[in-house]
């Protein structure tokens, strides 16, 4: 099967949280007007992204749904401390990322390092999916910021 007819449109994106067809994996890039890299508006990104997490914390898609929300290097507020090298690569300056999900431990900052590639991580172990590349192989795949009984004890409507 072509993978690339997986790939959907960002423009679906109201509609398929609206009727309940949102895939079980969705990635929003918003467009480089809307991306909070200079030289554009940062509140044209910031009312981009949360009128997305809006719509979908205000659906009943929410109950089972984690949403990371990141950024790169764009200029955005980013730690000081130097990042550890662990490959080639490198990590690159250390930047925010936000996981909003009725599954989160409620006030918890977590101590993990984590990395792009964590997302990836999470995901390959939620759905038992073999890891793309070393990177998420090694990657802290996020578990520690959930709180799983919450799962079972919805699913039993308490």
């Amino acid at each position: 099967k072509n993978l690339w007819s997986k790939i959907r449109p960002a423009s679906e994106y109201f509609s398929d949280v609206k009727n309940g067809t949102l895939p079980n994996f969705s990635w929003l890039i918003p467009d480089f007007e809307r991306s909070e890299h200079a030289p554009a508006d940062v509140k044209k990104g910031m009312f981009y992204t949360v009128k997305r997490i809006e719509t979908l914390r205000k659906s009943s898609l929410f109950a089972k749904s984690v949403i990371f929300l990141n950024w790169d290097e764009c200029g955005v507020f980013y730690d000081h401390v130097v990042p550890p090298v662990i490959d080639y690569y490198g990590l690159g300056k250390r930047v925010g990322c936000f996981v909003i999900s009725p599954f989160v431990k409620k006030g918890y900052i977590s101590n993990v390092m984590y990395e792009h590639a964590s997302i990836l991580a999470y995901i390959e172990n939620v759905w038992g999916l073999e890891p793309l590349t070393d990177r998420d192989k090694y990657a802290n795949g996020f578990e520690d910021v959930f709180d799983y009984t919450r799962i079972s004890q919805q699913s039993k409507g308490t």
